[in-house]
């Protein structure tokens, strides 16, 4: 009698659980976070020489050197004052940064991001790929 008790306990607190973690994904997607936009972006280290690639599909950032860097940008807005943050995966990634990240975008307003990449002296030769993340949070 005791082991059903105890059974029926751990079985409760299980789907109390999984249902408290449904309601907290739910809330955070349709209440907290807004909108998520993902580019893909690339970038090629050569020996020498430059080159830019102007393409409508991903943030292509072309050639650059070693201790060289490359610049793109890119516009957004949102419909809603919203917070914005913007963040980069793959392995571009660590040479990325962005002339504005965690900012409030007033309704309707359109702002520029660059994108900046930064190669350092002893960056391995060849190609670097990633996405940039740009999420639109409900604002206070």
């Amino acid at each position: 009698m005791r082991k059903n008790n105890n059974r029926n306990i751990a079985l409760l607190l299980v789907i109390i659980f999984i249902v408290g973690c449904i309601f907290t994904i739910l809330y955070y997607y349709n209440y907290y976070l807004l909108d998520h936009l993902q580019v893909r972006t690339d970038v090629t280290v050569t020996e020498g020489g430059a080159a830019f690639n102007v393409n409508d599909e991903n943030l292509s950032m072309g050639k650059t050197v070693r201790g060289g860097s490359a610049e793109r940008s890119f516009h957004i807005s949102n419909k809603q004052k919203s917070l914005v943050k913007v963040s980069a995966a793959g392995n571009i990634s660590p040479y990325l940064t962005f002339s504005d990240n965690n900012f409030i975008l007033p309704a309707n307003e359109v702002k520029q991001i660059f994108v900046y990449f930064i190669a350092p002296e002893n960056i391995s030769l060849g190609k670097y790929h990633g996405v940039i993340n740009v999420n639109f949070y409900r604002a206070k």
